[in-house]
């Protein structure tokens, strides 16, 4: 960098080592890249505005599937696609709904999985359904009964859509 009438100039030096007859020259050569190292620099803020409107938007994103999942009549829950269902998030709102207190307690009395949970004998013959829905990217939708804490069972409706996430792994997204 140099100095030039109170400006800073980027300058890049190359140096060639070239031989001669009384051994090696070095010849060094200059330019200005005042102009790269300015692009560079804009490159640098637009990269830097791009990440924190990204990060902007995902705290957006995240309050809005939460107004979303507390603000439904019924509840939310996400799960993973194996054999039991496994169960990767509940809100308040579907354990309540249940006779739960918590989250927790319910994802507990399930053994861990909505197949704990449910009726399987009712799901049972609506997954072939769900899986074709599923598999084309779309919404499915399966009626069945849900186990309450007081081992009454209480008809409900899923409705949800297979989310795959950034690392490859996959879930279920569903409102019930």
């Amino acid at each position: 960098e140099k100095i030039k009438n109170g400006q800073s100039m980027f300058l890049e030096a190359r140096v060639s080592f070239v031989q001669g007859g009384s051994g090696n020259i070095a010849v060094v050569g200059t330019r200005n890249v005042d102009e790269l190292i300015r692009r560079e620099r804009m490159q640098e803020k637009a990269l830097q505005e791009a990440v924190s409107n990204l990060q902007t938007e995902q705290k957006l994103m995240n309050m809005r599937v939460r107004t979303m999942s507390e603000g439904i009549h019924g509840g939310f829950k996400r799960g993973q696609r194996d054999k039991l269902f496994t169960i990767n998030y509940v809100s308040k709102q579907l354990a309540e709904m249940l006779g739960y207190s918590s989250p927790m307690e319910m994802i507990r009395a399930g053994g861990g999985n909505m197949a704990g949970l449910v009726d399987i004998d009712e799901v049972r013959p609506q997954l072939p359904e769900a899986d074709r829905m599923v598999d084309k990217g779309e919404m499915f939708t399966m009626t069945y009964k849900a186990r309450c804490k007081d081992g009454s069972w209480k008809t409900v409706e899923e409705k949800g859509r297979l989310i795959t996430n950034l690392d490859g792994s996959q879930e279920f997204w569903s409102f019930i």
